[in-house]
């Protein structure tokens, strides 16, 4: 689709995702979402484990993206992803995040 679009693999996701209590986020950004894998795997963790102690399904973290290519702002509106800002470099917020993570388009520099 897009030259410098190399998706998160899922072993990658698990290895960055180490040792973080999923259940303990609350709100996440995910910078270069791209078509929101990262992000995808945060939510499903997170589903998951709070099913097994509340017994309640459909549980999201509140999770903000950056994506700067817009073929994919498409995707991640689709998901209900909330889309902040389409560049890194110019995002500015007051909001604190309980993760910051990221797979960053490094072609641009």
């Amino acid at each position: 689709m897009l030259e410098d679009f190399f998706p998160t693999p899922p072993k990658l996701i698990a290895k960055m995702l180490e040792g973080i209590k999923i259940t303990k986020l609350n709100t996440v950004l995910d910078i270069g979402a791209g078509r929101g894998d990262i992000a995808d795997t945060i939510n499903q963790r997170y589903a998951n484990e709070t099913y097994q102690h509340t017994h309640h399904k459909n549980q999201r973290v509140d999770t903000d993206v950056i994506e700067i290519h817009p073929d994919f702002h498409y995707i991640l509106k689709g998901k209900e992803y909330r889309l902040v800002c389409d560049d890194f470099l110019t995002f500015d917020t007051t909001k604190r995040y309980d993760l910051m993570i990221g797979n960053f388009p490094f072609s641009l520099g």
